[in-house]
């Protein structure tokens, strides 16, 4: 889990998306648990 570094939650799927270098266009597919 990874927390924001200014609120009080985890990052979001496209967060962290976003950290590993995909673009905001990249459609993410498939069960949040893969």
């Amino acid at each position: 889990v990874i927390l924001h570094p200014e609120q009080d939650r985890v990052l979001t799927i496209r967060e962290n998306a976003r950290l590993q270098g995909f673009p905001d266009y990249y459609k993410l597919c498939g069960p949040i648990k893969e």
